[in-house]
């Protein structure tokens, strides 16, 4: 199990930003952590090693989308590399089928290991490429982290989805002021929020996009 550090860290970075979990999805964490750890010796999962930043600016970031996501919806990550934050929202909303999006297939062994560990009935890790993905038009809402920039990834959502559909993507500075210039018909901001790490007090940004109903 991990250490005592990580999860006085995950304790003290939930109530800092006021995310209420269970001592399981607490528990569900903390063996991701590990597993992470494990499959990192031999598989490049991540270039974040220490586990005060494994706490923060994995977990902690990804927790963020709490404040987000609504209860039951049908989500897909996009380019979801280790699962990150597929794998955490399938724990936060255990009630909404979570659909991992990754092409390499060492990574999306990985997510299917911390499936099973986890026992995540509603996460479904697909070895495919985005740039191939026809797009499913039951998807109620796709998410992106470090995956492209704002501006491409809305432009490849465009010809996936159907009006209604929601995009929510997780953003550093740079690209926060990258889709706050962003102007395309297909898609309307919905939802900018600004949110602080609560240790290294880095920014982060979560913006919402609706498709909207092109006329004519």
């Amino acid at each position: 199990m991990a250490s005592e550090s990580v999860r006085s860290s995950l304790n003290q970075g939930l109530d800092i930003l006021d995310i209420p979990l269970t001592d399981h999805q607490i528990y569900q964490l903390l063996q991701f952590v590990d597993l992470l750890k494990t499959w990192n010796r031999h598989v490049n999962l991540t270039a974040i090693t220490a586990e005060t930043e494994i706490v923060e600016k994995h977990l902690l970031d990804c927790l963020l989308l709490d404040k987000i996501l609504k209860t039951k919806e049908r989500v897909a990550d996009l380019g979801s590399g280790a699962g990150l934050p597929a794998i955490i929202v399938a724990i936060l909303r255990y009630d909404s089928d979570v659909y991992s999006i990754e092409a390499r297939y060492k990574k999306v062994a990985f997510q299917q290991q911390v499936k099973r560990r986890l026992g995540l009935e509603n996460l479904y890790p697909l070895a495919q490429r985005v740039d191939d993905c026809c797009g499913d038009r039951w998807v109620q809402r796709y998410l992106a982290r470090a995956f492209k920039d704002p501006d491409h990834c809305l432009q490849l959502l465009a010809g996936m989805t159907a009006p209604q559909t929601m995009a929510t993507l997780m953003l550093g500075p740079n690209s926060y002021y990258q889709a706050l210039s962003i102007v395309n018909p297909c898609w309307k901001l919905a939802q900018m929020r600004e949110f602080v790490l609560p240790f290294s007090a880095g920014l982060r940004y979560i913006g919402t996009w609706e498709r909207v109903e092109l006329s004519g």
